[in-house]
């Protein structure tokens, strides 16, 4: 009997991790840095040209699901 639970135990387990494995997000949002398109936070730079191409790539993206990272300080 206590092979046949501990068998049981074993099969339970696998399934839980077959599960949570299939289960895990495949399309994890792309994350696009503003300033690795040329922002700088100074508050004096005028970063449209780099918010609009930022924006332009984040939407254009092949797979969609994409994040636009903007660090901290004073973008104009």
């Amino acid at each position: 009997m206590s092979c046949i639970a501990s068998a049981f135990k074993a099969l339970c387990l696998s399934l839980l991790l077959v599960v949570a494995i299939a289960s895990r997000p495949t399309n994890r949002p792309k994350v696009f840095n503003v300033q690795r398109y040329g922002a700088k936070a100074d508050g004096k730079t005028d970063n449209t040209k780099a918010f609009t191409n930022i924006w332009k790539s984040a939407c254009t993206r092949k797979g969609g699901n994409s994040k636009i990272y903007v660090p901290k300080g004073t973008l104009v």
